[in-house]
């Protein structure tokens, strides 16, 4: 695992910036769910390249994985049947 923490901020970033990056919510999106997955199964401190103290709390978290889950959902609204279906499959694992 990389510096999961660095990249989260970079991703909130992006989105600060664009409001409408796709790409910026994916990332967001992927981040928080693998830092919430870490957090949760509790491994020993050896096994992680950040430290528990540079992320934002569970709560804050998980926020972040929802608002960019609805993002993602809002952008590809428009989006043909197909595409609208991959992206929902994605975002319910």
């Amino acid at each position: 695992m990389g510096r999961l923490d660095f990249a989260l901020k970079e991703y909130l970033r992006v989105v600060e910036l664009s409001t409408d990056n796709v790409r910026g919510f994916y990332g967001v999106k992927l981040t928080a769910d693998r830092i919430l997955d870490l957090v949760k199964n509790k491994p020993k401190k050896d096994q992680l390249h950040f430290s528990l103290d540079s992320i934002p709390q569970q709560s804050t978290l998980e926020r972040l994985s929802l608002l960019a889950t609805e993002r993602l959902v809002g952008a590809y609204s428009g989006a043909c049947a197909a595409c609208k279906t991959v992206n929902e499959q994605w975002l319910k694992k």
